[in-house]
């Protein structure tokens, strides 16, 4: 058996089947990983939700600020995107099953046996993989319940400011401290706050700042986090990071990365421009 982790997708679902095309993906001996933001800005947010969620166990996804703004629209809690990406998710009469089986999917997975974590944007240094799996699952269960509607408008607002280890005490706070955290976060401070402005690659970011993987962190020795959501990052690989996020919507790639314990390497194919770099 393969795994493959596999970068944003945001709606492009031609590139998504061609990168299958790509790795031979096989369903009965290979696994994906997606780093989240299945949907918004590309061309068919809705055919792409549907496959991915077609792959049935073969598949598992972690969501990312895109994927929560779509649960936000539904919920009324956020005004749908201005060039109408959610509106056929909206329309469609799968719809609910498809919302169900989104809010179901988790923040962060891990595979021990692997030393291997799949999330969104990234983790706080501080964190542990048990800590950072703790946070991820009471959200998760939230997510997952019936109450998922009040939960979110109460839990989830667009920024937060100030050092984690201040808000990390009071649950509301924490909560949407975790939430941003895990699927917008890219540059942090040594004391732990978290800009959410700043976008640009490594290397043009204010000196204040570092990318969160570049900090001494508190992980055991030997796990890597595989993240997305850092297109102006593209595809990097470190010792302790993996980044897939290598441009798909913007004309770059779409990149799927094989993490076979003996034989570890990246495929990527080619994608046209939906949208133009501002």
């Amino acid at each position: 058996m393969s795994l493959y982790a596999i970068g944003d997708l945001q709606g492009c679902l031609d590139s998504t089947r061609s990168l299958l095309e790509r790795i031979n993906y096989n369903p009965k001996n290979d696994h994906l990983w997606f780093t989240g933001d299945l949907v918004n800005r590309g061309p068919d947010s809705l055919g792409t939700l549907r496959f991915v969620k077609e792959l049935g166990d073969r598949a598992q996804c972690v969501l990312g600020n895109h994927d929560i703004y779509l649960l936000m629209v539904y919920c009324g809690l956020a005004d749908k995107p201005a060039d109408g990406s959610f509106d056929e998710i909206l329309l469609a009469p799968d719809r609910e099953n498809l919302i169900d089986w989104l809010r179901a999917q988790p923040l962060f997975l891990t595979l021990p046996e692997r030393k291997l974590a799949l999330v969104h944007a990234g983790l706080m240094p501080s964190w542990s993989i048990d800590t950072a799996k703790q946070f991820a699952d009471e959200i998760g269960h939230e997510l997952a319940g019936p109450h998922f509607r009040e939960f979110l408008q109460h839990a989830y607002k667009p920024k937060h400011c100030g050092p984690f280890g201040e808000l990390q005490n009071k649950l509301d706070a924490r909560t949407n401290a975790v939430l941003n955290i895990m699927t917008r976060m890219r540059y942090c401070t040594r004391d732990e706050a978290v800009d959410f402005e700043y976008t640009g690659a490594p290397g043009s970011q204010p000196e204040h700042l570092l990318p969160w993987f570049k900090y001494p962190h508190k992980r055991a020795p030997g796990w890597r986090v595989i993240f997305g959501h850092w297109s102006s990052l593209g595809f990097m690989r470190s010792a302790d990071a993996i980044g897939l996020d290598s441009g798909c919507l913007w004309g770059g790639q779409l990149t799927a990365y094989r993490l076979d314990e003996h034989a570890e390497k990246p495929f990527a194919v080619s994608c046209p421009a939906h949208r133009a770099l501002s």
